[in-house]
């Protein structure tokens, strides 16, 4: 092995030490657990009503607050195709029995009423997806994943700033990583962009010592780590 890769093995070993647990950066929504609401579903018998049963319940309940729902399940049981449909959320009515009278004229086409949960959030990660779809289908655009950045001192162990993705709600140039080193300078009495109140970002309030004098200090993010949880693009 050579005196470069030994070198290197050992920097790893002395900053897994310094840096023993990384710190997550997004918000707290993106880790969260998928939560549920109850919402009662009937299994359409004659498929080709599916479409005529959609409009209906389109029209009588709307799922306005579930943009990411599919509200038709296919799948099959015992072999056979099966659609089932959401009816409407449980808490309009006290009974199956009263939702199929509003079922009415489709009592021929439709089968069992239940209640089933299903996501009352979109997922706003591939494992928030994945933990939906055990319940119900949902919509899922992986390109709105966004990416966190920090940067962390590794001689004393302090992070210095944490940022994540801006640039779908503030500015195009918003990249996590460049607001992270925008933070740093901002720690260091610098800084250019302004950032909305409830934007959940980080710095320390005083990174080094400014020279009042010179008002000069060391080059910015010398001797710092970047951590990013996707590959920087090249800009």
């Amino acid at each position: 092995m050579s005196d470069t890769a030994t070198k290197k093995l050992k920097l790893d070993k002395t900053y897994q030490e310094k840096c023993p647990q990384l710190e997550p950066v997004l918000a707290d929504k993106y880790l969260a657990a998928v939560k549920l609401d109850d919402v009662y579903i009937c299994e359409v018998t004659d498929k080709k009503k599916t479409s005529e049963i959609l409009r209906y319940l389109t029209f009588k309940y709307p799922l306005d607050q579930y943009p990411h729902i599919k509200r038709v399940k296919s799948g099959k049981t015992n072999g056979l195709a099966t659609v089932q449909v959401i009816i409407c959320e449980k808490r309009l009515f006290s009974s199956a029995d009263d939702v199929r009278s509003v079922l009415e004229p489709f009592k021929d086409s439709i089968g069992k009423i239940g209640v089933l949960k299903i996501p009352s959030c979109p997922p706003l990660t591939r494992d928030q997806f994945n933990s939906c779809i055990q319940y119900w289908p949902v919509n899922f655009h992986e390109n709105k994943v966004p990416i966190g950045a920090v940067i962390v001192d590794p001689v004393t162990d302090i992070v210095i700033a944490k940022a994540y993705d801006m640039r779908a709600g503030s500015h195009p140039l918003h990249h996590a990583t460049m607001v992270c080193i925008d933070l740093v300078a901002k720690s260091q009495g610098g800084g250019m962009w302004k950032y909305p109140p409830e934007a959940q970002l980080y710095c320390v309030e005083q990174d080094i010592e400014i020279n009042d004098d010179s008002k000069t200090g060391p080059y910015l993010c010398t001797g710092y780590h970047l951590y990013v949880t996707q590959e920087p693009c090249v800009m």
